[in-house]
């Protein structure tokens, strides 16, 4: 299946198909020349909007949207603050879905006590 220029197997489901996004939009961060659509993709796999990135970067909507068209470079630091995001949105999703895991199993988490 094809979904937004992207090749999607039918046998995947939604959770694989988004950690699968994230693996890819961070090696395309990691290459050594990243290009405005590099960015846009790696946006897009956090389910971010342009603004939302902005504010999370600190910097103006339209500063994302320079990067994304390549009407400036990409700074280094904010490539490294995008791979950091897609690294804790994939570490959100690994940990939830062990715990989803561990509550099907009959398993229980205890709190500490105070």
């Amino acid at each position: 299946m094809d979904v937004d220029n992207r090749f999607v197997p039918a046998d995947e489901t939604f959770a694989e198909g988004v950690r699968r996004e994230r693996r890819d939009a961070l090696t395309r961060l990691r290459a050594d020349a990243v290009a405005g659509g590099d960015l846009r993709y790696a946006r897009k796999a956090l389910g971010m909007r342009a603004a939302e990135l902005a504010a999370a970067l600190d910097v103006t909507p339209e500063t994302v949207s320079r990067w994304e068209t390549d009407a400036r470079p990409i700074p280094q630091t904010t490539r490294l603050a995008v791979v950091a995001l897609l690294m804790l949105r994939d570490a959100a999703l690994t940990e939830h879905r062990e715990g989803q895991a561990r509550s099907d199993a009959g398993g229980t988490i205890s709190s500490p006590r105070a």
